[in-house]
């Protein structure tokens, strides 16, 4: 998968992320081998029927579409006005190009 510079990608390939939601990685700019990898489960209200949280590409937020929090994507996971944030993963590229992800 190609990840542009600057835009949020959701990815879900089987189990990745709490309750197989997936995960959302964000390039952190244009030669920057630098990945902000978050969890795409709402952190406001964890269930064990927790949906994903949707991401509009091009767009630098994430919006819950139970609770409606947004989070922003270039601020930590923040949740817009609040103190809690979507879970983050470390990342990294390796020299292949994959980008890999763990906690």
């Amino acid at each position: 998968m190609e990840i542009m510079a600057g835009l949020p990608e959701k990815v879900k390939l089987g189990t990745e992320g709490y309750n197989r939601n997936g995960l959302i990685i964000v390039s952190l700019g244009i030669g920057n081998e630098e990945y902000a990898v978050y969890d795409a489960t709402c952190t406001r209200d964890i269930t064990k029927d927790a949906k994903s949280i949707n991401v509009i590409k091009g767009e630098f937020t994430a919006t819950c579409p139970q609770c409606h929090t947004v989070y922003n994507l270039f601020n930590g996971g923040y949740a817009q006005n609040q103190s809690f944030r979507l879970q983050r993963y470390r990342a990294y590229r390796g020299s292949d190009g994959r980008i890999f992800v763990t906690n």
